[in-house]
């Protein structure tokens, strides 16, 4: 229409060399063959023989040639069927129906005729529900319309100009919940704003930005089947790094982040404190302080006698000797 031909942005995933199920689901969830291969090897315990996952063939199995049933779309055609859908369903500037009241509402005093116009805008299906289809680019198309003046309904022909969307591509909503680790020497939190973020929105450590909560259900909810799977793998509070297939806190704590006398706890992803739990009890005279993760003096001195924090004892501020010196006698029961 107009001239204008819908064209999908280059960058957009193609699905064009899939020949598996599993090729495909790969490619539609990077994470899934990452997931797999650490399984694989977690379930052989053999070494990694590169510091990042292989890579598969067209015709190698993702599960390492375990025993599987064999699939129904190698013989019936399936995945063709399934392929062409997503192609049909892809994000891409389609042929819709705008009425041109809803691009114009400033203009209630007037009708115009045909109601609706023919235009293209992006639409379709991303590989990824944290992801949404949007226009990377456009041009300007002009209509001709009847516009209709009330109450005499005046009749006048108008050039209306409308926004026609050209190429599309799916971007991303907010970074997705990863469950796997690309590289941890890049992988650096962000300290928390000085201006908290508004009502609605969260802190991404990640990107350093504040992300509306509305926008990370779809993360979250596409993530939830391969984080079930991660559960008994990593647990809740840890992601799985790629190169070396082991588990990491996923805010970043490493043993060298707790302080002397903390200890990292694998399942929580925090530093506790360990020295009271190992028996090492206090000596007379002090208690335990779990916040300090230490001993510390239990005694509470009056004004004139302060705390001594060698000998946890209340201790004079004047001495006989310092008495002396001002011409004093020194007065032990008033430390005067």
């Amino acid at each position: 229409m107009d001239n204008q031909v819908a064209q999908v942005a280059q960058d957009q995933p193609s699905v064009d060399s899939v020949t598996s199920v599993d090729q495909l689901v790969q490619l539609l969830y990077p994470e899934y063959g990452v997931l797999q291969y650490c399984l694989r090897r977690k379930a052989l315990d053999t070494p990694p023989a590169s510091a990042t996952p292989p890579v598969h063939a067209a015709h190698e199995d993702l599960w390492g040639g375990w025993p599987r049933e064999e699939a129904l779309y190698k013989v019936d055609g399936t995945l063709a069927i399934i392929l062409q859908e997503i192609q049909r369903t892809s994000c891409q500037p389609r042929e819709v129906c705008v009425e041109v009241s809803k691009e114009y509402p400033e203009s209630t005093s007037h009708f115009y005729l045909p109601r609706c116009v023919a235009l293209h805008r992006c639409g379709g299906c991303c590989n990824n529900e944290a992801f949404y289809c949007t226009n990377t680019s456009h041009t300007l198309v002009n209509k001709t319309l009847m516009e209709l003046a009330p109450p005499r309904m005046d009749r006048t022909v108008v050039m209306v100009t409308f926004v026609n969307h050209t190429s599309c591509e799916c971007q991303s909503k907010r970074p997705l919940h990863t469950i796997i680790r690309r590289a941890a020497a890049t992988h650096e939190l962000c300290p928390a704003p000085d201006a908290p973020c508004t009502s609605g929105s969260l802190w991404d450590a990640v990107n350093c930005v504040c992300v509306s909560m509305e926008t990370t259900k779809a993360s979250d909810r596409d993530a939830e089947v391969l984080d079930l799977g991660l559960l008994a793998l990593c647990g809740p509070h840890r992601v799985l790094e790629e190169s070396t297939c082991e588990c990491v806190c996923r805010n970043g704590l490493t043993e060298a982040s707790c302080d002397p006398g903390w200890k990292l706890d694998q399942h929580t992803c925090e530093c506790q404190c360990e020295g009271h739990r190992e028996g090492r009890w206090c000596p007379p005279g002090q208690r335990w302080e779990e916040e300090l993760c230490g001993c510390v003096c239990d005694a509470h001195c009056p004004g004139n006698q302060p705390l001594n924090p060698d000998t946890c004892l209340c201790q004079c501020r004047e001495s006989p000797q310092s008495c002396l010196r001002q011409g004093k006698r020194f007065n032990p029961s008033t430390c005067r």
